[in-house]
């Protein structure tokens, strides 16, 4: 027995305590890894955590820990829900339910992950899946993970400088009846975003998707952050592809602040928007010219932020087509 002990004293060590795991035997004298309320854990999730969550099966040569995975090594799993998607690409913290939101609507796990070199419990929530025809007219499907920041796994971190990151993911139905990831090279990246929130909504892409390149899908979104009274806003494009999903940004979108005008009241506000536009005349382009054309408030007025007036100048004279 005090060969169990100094076993599992050893195995603890080499666990870094910012994981929810106790490797050992526990009190029934099972040994395994296991969570803060004594949950036996598998080993593949135990791993996937002390790995930072980083999609190990999405490169290539590399074993998958999902067990669905084919022997060409792709990636397929028998459903998108989130109950399979989640805890197969990405592990969890712990199954007991322990962590919970009331600020997310949509499925989520808690995760471990290593953002700016610091370790961080992170909520791993699956937005609505997007059902979509791809350029050569074939069924595909979107998902996108948002990592988001949270209060130690408490709730989510929708502090004034709280920024998300993500996973897109594209996955087509292969010839079995599976779901098989597309782009099996997806990185963690940032997301548009503010106060812990992404800007980019399945909702808001599904109402204005459209062909923007030859061989490419996708939508415009606007991403912007209020501060000190006033918004600043850009044009965002999610570009689809089966090998490439990106998010790319398009341009200025605008600014608007009634606190940089010496306003009597909040309803005198100073500032400019932008509109844009597809130019898809050349059908053969990899990708469509954006056309941004932007409008102002009161040019005339005696008091108004000389930053906004440089910035909606800078605008006009970069007027025209974004690629």
């Amino acid at each position: 027995m005090k060969a169990k002990v100094l076993l599992a004293t050893v195995l603890s060590i080499c666990t870094s305590s910012v994981f929810a795991y106790d490797i050992g035997f526990n009190e029934k004298g099972q040994f395994g890894a296991f969570d803060k309320n004594g949950n036996k854990m598998t080993w593949t999730e135990t791993l996937i955590a002390q790995k930072n969550l980083m999609l190990q099966q999405m490169v290539p040569g590399r074993q998958s820990a999902a067990s669905n995975q084919s022997s060409n090594s792709s990636i397929q799993l028998n459903s998108l829900n989130a109950n399979e998607l989640l805890p197969t690409l990405f592990g969890r913290i712990q199954l007991s339910g322990r962590y919970r939101s009331s600020e997310l609507k949509n499925p989520f796990i808690a995760v471990q992950q290593k953002i700016d070199d610091q370790n961080e419990i992170r909520f791993l929530q699956q937005h609505p899946t997007l059902t979509y025809q791809n350029a050569q007219n074939q069924t595909r499907y979107f998902v996108f993970v948002e990592s988001m920041p949270t209060f130690n796994g408490q709730d989510v971190n929708q502090g004034h400088g709280s920024y998300t990151k993500g996973y897109l993911l594209n996955f087509k139905k292969a010839a079995n009846g599976k779901f098989e990831l597309t782009n099996p090279q997806a990185q963690l990246i940032d997301i548009p975003s503010s106060y812990g929130s992404s800007h980019m909504q399945i909702e808001d892409i599904q109402k204005d998707f459209r062909r923007l390149g030859k061989n490419v899908m996708g939508a415009i979104f606007v991403s912007g952050f209020t501060s000190g009274g006033a918004t600043e806003s850009s044009f965002y494009m999610l570009s689809l592809q089966d090998h490439e999903v990106e998010i790319k940004r398009v341009g200025d979108a605008g600014m608007f602040g009634s606190r940089y005008i010496k306003a009597k009241n909040d309803e005198v506000e100073y500032g400019y928007a932008g509109k844009y536009k597809v130019v898809d005349t050349n059908k053969d382009l990899p990708l469509y010219p954006i056309e941004i054309t932007y409008s102002t408030t009161n040019l005339n007025l005696k008091d108004k932020n000389d930053y906004i007036v440089e910035m909606y100048k800078q605008s006009l004279s970069n007027k025209g087509k974004s690629k």
